[in-house]
């Protein structure tokens, strides 16, 4: 792969991994509220979407690292904006715009109660969103210590490796617990942040994994996922996720042979902030709208989810694509000179898709708009 070549493998990748995000919180958040009392988390979607949390956020988390690479060596003025202030700016903007109806949708009997919890979101780093703050201090993190960067995977790997042992709760309240629960996720996710922006040969070494390996992988997955989130079982998540996300990269860079799945893959990639944005403010609309099905069962939920998650999909993209250019503040902060947006837009969708496959240490050249 030379260099500027475009990364469709990691297009395609990207794009699996903000889907799979809206299947979780359609299958384990909102059948609950559609479904009442019925086995939700123990049906087909359910069960998948439990044994996909080892690979879901650590692939996108990969993902983002292996795309952030160029950015990481820019001066702190170029990436101030598109890095740091946009990310936390779309972060506050949509968890408070969210609040009210999250609270009407999900707990409308201590509608007060949970309507404050969710504002303190902001400050807590929490709820829908999170994905956002913490790509910004995984990003801060590695670029204040890029030049050690063998340190700031060690690093992650400390921090992964006792995040399992952090308390839960500190029996303090929601607050303390909901900015407990950011430090865990800083510590589960940061190694692999750092393995995409460093280790990068090793990501593309995996997206090279043959079919047959991947075909492998996915049949193994499963008995183990099984057993790790049975009863008796023991936890394997760390085998899980080398499994699950090698053969996401494998996968993704196979079927990115094609024109029409590279085309696919490149369309979603470059919009994963607004699904990222727009899917859970949907979702929470539809909850709060229609009555709850205690008749749905699982024979329904099998075509309900999928369909679903295909129209959050398609209506994230289409409200996008009507309001980038109208109400730009959506997607980032307010104030550029109106002749930027465009360009910063895509600079924070669309992160750094020009780089070499080698890992290379030249400087890069200028960047590609």
């Amino acid at each position: 792969m030379s260099n500027g070549e475009r990364l469709h493998w990691a297009d395609t990748a990207k794009a699996v991994a903000v889907v799979l995000v809206v299947v979780y919180h359609v299958a384990l958040t909102a059948l609950k509220n559609f479904a009442p009392g019925a086995p939700y988390s123990e049906q087909f979607w359910g069960v998948l979407s439990t044994w996909l949390l080892p690979v879901r956020m650590p692939l996108f988390f990969l993902v983002s690292g292996v795309l952030a690479v160029r950015a990481l060596r820019r001066p702190w003025p170029r990436v101030l904006r598109p890095r740091l202030l946009d990310n936390l700016w779309t972060f506050g903007l949509w968890t408070t715009a969210i609040a009210v109806f999250y609270a009407l949708a999900y707990a409308p009997q201590v509608f007060g109660e949970f309507m404050m919890r969710a504002l303190s979101w902001t400050l807590t780093f929490g709820g829908f969103y999170w994905y956002l703050p913490l790509l910004m201090a995984f990003f801060v993190t590695a670029k204040l210590l890029r030049r050690a960067p063998w340190l700031v995977v060690g690093i992650g790997v400390v921090l992964y490796v006792i995040a399992s042992d952090l308390p839960r709760s500190l029996d303090a309240g929601a607050l303390s617990d909901d900015a407990l629960l950011t430090l865990i996720r800083y510590c589960q996710f940061l190694v692999f942040f750092a393995l995409g922006a460093f280790v990068r040969p090793l990501v593309v070494l995996a997206a090279r994994t043959h079919l047959a390996v991947v075909a492998v992988l996915v049949v193994a997955y499963v008995p183990i996922a099984r057993f790790t989130y049975s009863p008796d079982g023991v936890d394997l998540t760390p085998l899980l996720t080398v499994m699950g996300c090698t053969a996401v990269l494998g996968l993704s860079q196979f079927v990115s042979r094609w024109d029409r799945v590279r085309r696919l893959g490149r369309h979603l990639a470059e919009r994963t902030l607004p699904i990222y944005l727009v899917h859970p403010f949907a979702l929470t609309l539809v909850t709060l709208a229609l009555p709850a099905l205690p008749a749905l069962r699982t024979r329904h939920t099998l075509f309900l989810v999928p369909l679903l998650v295909i129209a959050l999909v398609a209506l994230s993209i289409w409200l996008y694509d009507r309001t980038r250019h109208r109400l730009p503040w959506l997607y980032r902060t307010p104030g550029a000179p109106r002749e930027s947006t465009a360009a910063e837009v895509e600079d924070l969708i669309r992160e750094d898709w020009r780089t070499t496959s080698t890992g290379s240490s030249r400087p890069p050249g200028p960047p590609v708009r």
